[in-house]
């Protein structure tokens, strides 16, 4: 299975993913606009709070005017004790005379510790009303009011943390309450958004699995549903195609079967004729007759032979493969000793690697291993010191088996040709029907690999494969 048709859980679809970039994108702005509303409320709160402070201070400053010009210390301490208790939350009262001595400094317990503090300082001035006779009688005033003294109030900003500790808690709870029902509405927009999306997935799924009379329920007019009618015409087509396939599959198999048994029987017929005549009645004829009729029955034999090889290697396509655990030096063991029993008196080096396992079909890999070492063993027939080599080795992380050889090689430019049915290099000098490395590939392709060669004239050979 290829990896992006895999099976899709939530957390992999498309709707998670839109769903996830919807959601944090509406986190974000909640949690930027929350930061700004609660940053302006409580510096505005706390600007309300210093103006009304300031207020206060202005109020208490008309009130201690008389006093404080005669510098009465009783009474600005009566005046000034007075103003912590009507001023809520005030921890402490500072009156200084105009030339800064400190007259009355009330300040309530707990004041004097590290807490935040609101402190605004009023300065007191004296009347602008007419303070002498001439002054009067001319209509002129005297100079502006003159400053003496001034008053300090500091207020605890206690009530105000409360006051943004409520107010953060309650705008979180109210952001947290609001993405929630943007996500579920996001949430809910998306499922009905990406239903197209996810009947289009579960339809190839279903055709990949090899299920080609599945269709996608095509439920909009979007480019999802445009998809999956596309893919719906494609699967028909696709469908009419295997079925033309299948019966020209039949109608060819029955074909090679009849055309190899109507073979057969005349060839049986030549080839029973030709030893007869060679048993009964060779001794009539002249050497070149006995010559043209050893080349018949050669013949026959050889057409014979190609007729099994064109029926293995049609049935390789039909053959169910059965996966197991095989044993490929094994397989290789037995092809070269069988090959070592053909021609004994060959001098031959074989070196196998061993415990090469593979999980693949065991027939279908022994025809495989039987044509490589049986072509690796014809091309190093005019060596008198031949090397076959069967190994493994590593390409990309990936394992390679490789079948290399000493014998005749071939060019680069030969190397795509090697594998057409039938096709046989010039030159050779070797016997064969051409479709030994033809039946290799269709097998290593059966198994999901591939193959490949490399040689040089004259300095053998290398067949790669993977499964």
């Amino acid at each position: 299975m290829l990896p992006y048709m895999r099976p899709l859980n939530f957390r992999s679809s498309f709707q998670y993913r839109l769903f996830r970039v919807f959601t944090l994108l509406t986190a974000f702005i909640a949690i930027v606009f929350l930061t700004i509303y609660i940053t302006f409320e409580i510096r505005n709160q706390r600007a309300h709070i210093s103006a009304q402070l300031h207020l206060q201070a202005q109020h208490l400053a008309e009130t201690i005017r008389l006093p404080l010009y005669a510098e009465n210390r009783p009474v600005l301490q009566q005046l000034a004790e007075g103003a912590t208790y009507q001023i809520p939350n005030l921890r402490g009262v500072v009156i200084k005379a105009s030339n800064g001595k400190v007259l009355t400094d009330v300040r309530l317990p707990g004041s004097d510790n590290n807490a935040d503090v609101i402190e605004e300082t009023v300065e007191v001035r004296s009347d602008t009303l007419a303070s002498s006779p001439e002054s009067a009688i001319s209509g002129g005033t005297e100079p502006g009011p003159t400053l003496i003294g001034k008053v300090s109030l500091k207020r605890s900003t206690e009530d105000l943390l409360l006051m943004s500790y409520r107010l953060v808690a309650i705008s979180c709870a109210m952001t947290v309450g609001f993405w929630l029902t943007v996500s579920l509405i996001c949430y809910l927009v998306l499922r009905r958004v990406t239903k197209s999306f996810n009947a289009l997935m579960q339809g190839i799924r279903a055709m990949q699995s090899g299920d080609l009379s599945a269709r996608i329920n095509v439920i909009s007019d979007d480019e999802p549903g445009r998809a999956a009618s596309a893919v719906n015409d494609l699967a028909n087509a696709l469908s009419a195609r295997t079925i033309e396939l299948e019966n020209a599959n039949r109608e060819l198999e029955a074909f090679n079967y009849s055309v190899s048994h109507d073979l057969r029987k005349p060839l049986t017929v030549i080839y029973s004729y030709c030893q007869f005549i060679q048993e009964f009645c060779s001794h009539n004829l002249d050497t070149q007759c006995r010559e043209y009729l050893r080349e018949i029955c050669e013949g026959s034999q050889r057409m014979n032979q190609l007729i099994d090889t064109l029926l293995e290697f049609a049935s390789l396509t039909r053959s169910e493969l059965h996966q197991e655990n095989v044993d490929l030096s094994e397989i290789a063991r037995n092809a070269a000793k069988g090959l070592v029993l053909i021609e004994p008196h060959r001098r031959v080096s074989l070196c196998i690697t061993e415990g090469i396992n593979v999980k693949g079909d065991r027939n279908l890999l022994q025809v495989a291993m039987d044509n490589l070492l049986s072509n690796a063993w014809k091309f190093t027939s005019k060596r008198e010191e031949a090397v076959i080599e069967f190994g493994v080795m590593e390409d990309e992380g990936m394992p390679t088996y490789y079948v290399r050889d000493n014998g005749n090689g071939f060019g680069m430019t030969d190397a795509n040709k090697l594998f057409i049915p039938f096709h046989r290099l010039p030159g050779t000098g070797v016997d064969g029907h051409g479709i030994g490395l033809a039946t290799v590939e269709r097998i290593i392709k059966r198994h999901g690999g591939r193959i490949w060669a490399e040689g040089e004239p004259e300095k053998g050979a290398t067949f790669y494969f993977t499964l």
